[in-house]
């Protein structure tokens, strides 16, 4: 009797150990991907894209945003209509695609064609909740100390939709809610307002909250840098992302001085990373050189949040 127990379960798991695999992979290529982007080898990376989306879940934005401008740079015409079209199935606007460095696209193939030939499985209930939800959150934020009766009173709603939301969807994915739009829709990002709610909750101690974001991680509907943005509030000291304190800061920068990890510390830092699909510190102090180059023209999106805290 216990041992065909045992082997049901086995066979209960199989299924979820494969899938976080698939997810490690993923990333893995990804992050490989974006290594040759930073040495202007965009044929490499383009082939490690295509790798990567043949693993069997609904991938990142941001992730095909980048394979997309390795295929305009290549001219591979096929890839810029699948890349473009994935894009389109969440939702990403007409619009972004006039932009000077993207326009190739639309060469290719007519951007308003090629909406009118997809469907996309945007949840608009669930988008509707969440803008409902977003919209009570912040009505009374402005002055906290004199609403935080109400405050208080609209978190509590709130969490009761949050766990209703994570227990039937899990983390809701961009599949389901549509991709969000960074500066009056020009730049692709990787949080939205969900994640603002979140952030409330887990400020107010409900790190259970943490175990369905989890789960979300290992079945690939979860950025594990958007996923970092969260654990900060609920990791131990040990379980540390990046140099300072557990989040994704590499650098800090006070006046002229800057501040990063010494040698001991990235070595325990990269071994929790690695847990968490992100790249070692090495690899994002790379991509982070990159982007300060050409801070404002440059079209590469790599993280969530740009690995530099400048402060007093």
């Amino acid at each position: 009797m216990y041992k065909h127990f045992l082997v049901w379960c086995i066979c209960a798991l199989q299924p979820w150990v494969t899938m976080a695999q698939d997810v490690e992979k993923y990333h893995d290529l990804v992050n490989r991907a974006e290594l040759y982007i930073t040495e202007n080898n965009e044929e490499k990376a383009l082939m490690l894209y295509q790798e990567a989306f043949k693993e069997r879940f609904g991938h990142f934005s941001k992730d095909y945003y980048n394979a997309l401008l390795c295929a305009i740079q290549m001219k591979a015409d096929s890839l810029c209509i699948e890349y473009t079209q994935a894009l389109a199935k969440r939702g990403v606007p007409v619009s972004f695609f006039n932009q000077a460095h993207l326009q190739y696209a639309g060469s290719v193939k007519n951007i308003s064609a090629l909406y009118e030939e997809i469907s996309t499985g945007i949840d608009k209930n669930l988008v509707d909740t969440l803008k409902l939800m977003i919209l009570e959150d912040q009505q009374y934020r402005g002055d906290n100390l004199a609403q935080e009766g109400r405050i208080r009173t609209i978190d509590e709603l709130n969490y009761t939709r949050v766990v209703r939301i994570l227990k039937e969807y899990g983390y809701p994915s961009e599949q389901l809610t549509g991709t969000n739009m960074m500066r009056n829709g020009r730049r692709i990002g990787t949080r939205n307002d969900f994640d603002v709610i979140l952030t409330h909750q887990l400020k107010n101690g409900h790190c259970e909250l943490m175990e369905y974001l989890e789960h979300s991680l290992r079945s690939g509907s979860l950025n594990p840098e958007v996923f970092v943005t969260h654990a900060t509030y609920c990791f131990d000291e040990e379980q540390r992302l990046g140099c300072f304190n557990k989040n994704q800061v590499v650098y800090f920068q006070i006046d002229s001085l800057i501040f990063t990890c010494d040698s001991p510390n990235e070595t325990s830092v990269n071994k929790t990373r690695k847990q968490y699909y992100l790249c070692s510190l090495d690899d994002l102090k790379r991509k982070y050189i990159l982007l300060s180059t050409k801070r404002e023209n440059n079209p590469i999106r790599f993280t969530a949040t740009i690995p530099l805290r400048i402060g007093n």
